[in-house]
């Protein structure tokens, strides 16, 4: 995927780091996003959450964002995981109706 290419992101995610996989293999598909929400309770949290490894990294109460920033950021140095296949290209698709 070229570094230039469009990425949306999903909705509520409020910062994106890319990770050590995406800056190898130039694929922004790998990152760890920081998503801001309400709570049940009527607060805000911050959550962190690396989509390849699909792991939740960090999740604090908004007033403390910052350290789910930093969370996000120690976590993507050094993660490798691949993003999930998408199917798009025909290859995964292919190896999903062979399994």
């Amino acid at each position: 995927m070229a570094a230039d290419a469009p990425v949306q992101w999903p909705v509520r995610v409020t910062a994106r780091i890319v990770t050590a996989y995406a800056l190898r293999f130039d694929d922004l598909r790998a990152s760890v996003d920081v998503i801001d929400e309400f709570t049940v309770d009527g607060g805000h949290k911050s959550r962190a959450v690396c989509g390849p490894c699909n792991r939740q990294v960090a999740e604090l109460p908004q007033a403390f964002r910052d350290d789910a920033l930093d969370a996000a950021a120690e976590h993507a140095k050094t993660c490798m995981a691949m993003p999930q296949p998408t199917g798009e290209g025909g290859g995964d698709a292919e190896v999903q109706d062979q399994v």
